[in-house]
Parts: structure tokens; sequence; C-alpha cells
């Protein structure tokens, strides 16, 4: 069937290479544009939370190295409060972008896997 459509296509047709077409990579993500977008979303969700950690942990320090001083509490009650705000913020975005697939488009996937679809599919 593949032939019959490429002699009837008057553009032609291209097809992939096997690794290509059956690369979904470790994470589950396809090839192209939105593979390398979703595996980009994951690597700044994982530095986000390693530096989340890394500001409560220093604010511990803080804690430790200084107490009564209430400068260095205030600075560090404002360091751990905009930590987990930016944590509710990592969190809130794919949720936010799931419900807004499922009520307007009818699938919770719709906004975080999108499937691009070229000629002839």
């Amino acid at each position: 069937m593949g032939k019959l459509l490429a002699q009837n296509n008057p553009f032609g047709t291209i097809t992939p290479p096997a690794v290509v077409e059956n690369s979904y990579g470790v994470l589950g993500a396809g090839a192209g544009i939105t593979g390398f977008i979703s595996r980009l979303i994951i690597l700044v969700t994982i530095v986000g939370g390693i530096w989340a950690l890394f500001n409560i942990l220093t604010a511990g320090f803080m804690v430790i190295v200084s107490p009564g001083d209430s400068k260095q509490i205030g600075e560090m009650s404002q360091k751990i409060t905009n930590t987990f705000i930016g944590l509710l913020v990592m969190v809130a975005a794919p949720l936010l972008a799931a419900l807004i697939g499922l009520f307007f488009f009818g699938d919770a996937r719709f906004l975080l896997q999108p499937v691009i679809e070229g000629v002839g599919n």
C-alpha cells in the first residue's frame, strides 16, 4: 500500500529510518521538537527541585548559625516562602495545562503531549 501511495503522490514520500520512526527515548517522549521540548521541561523541573532543596538547606543553615538575629530570621523566612511559591508554580503549571486540555479539548494530555501531524497523516 505504501508503494501505491508513493506512486500517486506528486510530491513523493520520505520514509524515516526505523531508529527515528520507533524512537521514544528513555522518558517516553517521541522524536522531534515535541520530544525535545518535553525533555527540556523535565530537565528544568529537576533543576528547579534541586534549587529548591538547596534554598531550604541554606535557610536552615542560616537559622543554625545566627540564633536570635531578627534580620537573618527575616531573610530565612523570605527565602523559604519564595522557595515554596516556586515549587507551587512548578507543580501547578502542568496541572493547569492538563485541566485546560481536559475542559477545552477533551483530553488532559492535549497540551502536555501534543501530536503534530504532517501532510498525509
